[in-house]
């Protein structure tokens, strides 16, 4: 699967495509945050829901998201649960909540026992 990611943003980018669920699959690591980012910095990205669960992601993988999300007037729902993000993830995602208007739910967790939801 990993190997299909590239491919993700085209795929994304030529579609209405509003709501991606990649739920538990660890194997996609940091290199799924910098696909996604790659697609959610153009305007033809439809994306409103991003549900990102234990992907692995880690604070590389959130830090491509964030960096993205930054300037993105789409997504209003991301879910990062259960991906290793550390204080220096949560760091860069709070930084991206100054500039970001329309993300409206926010879930992750700094814990592997807590997932926090903050609402905008």
């Amino acid at each position: 699967m990993r190997a299909h990611l590239p491919l993700l943003v085209d795929a994304i980018l030529s579609s209405s495509i509003e709501r991606i669920d990649f739920r538990k699959h660890p194997q996609l690591g940091p290199d799924l945050g910098l696909v996604l980012g790659r697609a959610l910095i153009f305007p033809e990205c439809r994306l409103t829901d991003l549900f990102l669960f234990n992907t692995s992601l880690g604070d590389v993988g959130a830090s491509y998201l964030a960096n993205a999300l930054k300037s993105n007037a789409t997504m209003t729902k991301l879910n990062l649960c259960d991906n290793g993000i550390t204080a220096l993830g949560a760091k860069h995602l709070s930084e991206m909540l100054l500039q970001n208007k329309t993300l409206k739910v926010l879930e992750y967790a700094l814990f592997p026992f807590a997932c926090v939801s903050s609402t905008a």
